[in-house]
């Protein structure tokens, strides 16, 4: 973030540097009044516009057929269909040239926005106070430089600390894990010893949990898991006490 502010301020002030001001502000006074010139062609075409909308909307009624069926075929309509048609092509050309105005209006104006805009940050950029806060910036990274490798070595170290009790740990609980399962699955086999309908599914059940664990009683498994998973834990929190330890250790260092 530090790096990224410095860079940030570094461009400024090249910008700043490279900016010709006196240009730009011809420029824009320049802009500004072809985009005055472009504002009044624009208000004349609008009102030309509303003028010829308005006579073509007069001949449009003068042309239509009426209710006298003598004015229909009359030489008087047909001058008045006639005039109608060109009146149409000349909105539509009318229309069109305010559309073209218009966008050359939008395209000046966003232009003459952005040339203003740069000259307000020129005019509010302390080319002296950005060197000032570069310089700030710099012996501020320094110091982050410093306490980062300061750091880092003593990341390193407490790495190298937890390394291997962290890998005890995970065995431990990867091992409870297992013995979890174990237990859980000797449970079920008493479940179904519980529920066995004879001797024949009893014995089958036995023949599964011995296939499974080395032992024909349910029951002795999940007692020997139990006391197996009282000793993991006891390993698991000891490794924890050690653990935090160490990690208080290294808020000294």
């Amino acid at each position: 973030m530090v790096e990224g502010e410095k860079s940030d301020l570094l461009k400024k002030t090249e910008w700043y540097r490279r900016f010709n001001s006196a240009e730009v502000s011809s420029a824009l006074r320049k802009d500004e009044k072809k985009q005055r010139q472009l504002q009044r062609d624009l208000d004349k075409a609008r009102a030309e516009l509303v003028d010829q909308t308005s006579s073509v909307k007069i001949l449009k009624t003068k042309a239509s057929l009426g209710w006298d069926p003598r004015y229909w075929f009359s030489s008087e309509r047909s001058l008045k269909v006639l005039e109608l048609k060109a009146q149409r092509k000349t909105l539509a050309v009318m229309t069109k040239h305010e559309k073209q105005l218009q966008q050359q209006f939008d395209v000046i104006h966003q232009q003459n926005k952005l040339k203003k805009g740069e000259l307000e940050d020129y005019r509010a950029f302390d080319p002296l106070e950005a060197q000032a806060a570069v310089n700030a910036l710099i012996i501020r990274l320094e110091r982050i430089r410093s306490d980062l490798d300061h750091v880092q070595l003593l990341s390193k170290r407490l790495d190298m600390q937890l390394r291997e009790p962290l890998a005890e740990l995970a065995k431990f609980k990867q091992r409870k894990r297992d013995l979890e399962i174990e237990i859980a699955r000797a449970e079920d086999f008493e479940h179904q010893l519980s529920i066995a309908r004879n001797s024949y599914e009893r014995k089958m059940i036995h023949n599964e949990c011995i296939n499974s664990f080395g032992d024909s009683s349910p029951g002795r498994v999940v007692g020997y898991r139990r006391r197996d998973l009282g000793s993991v834990d006891r390993s698991i929190r000891n490794l924890d006490e050690r653990l935090k330890s160490i990690a208080s250790q290294a808020h000294m260092w």
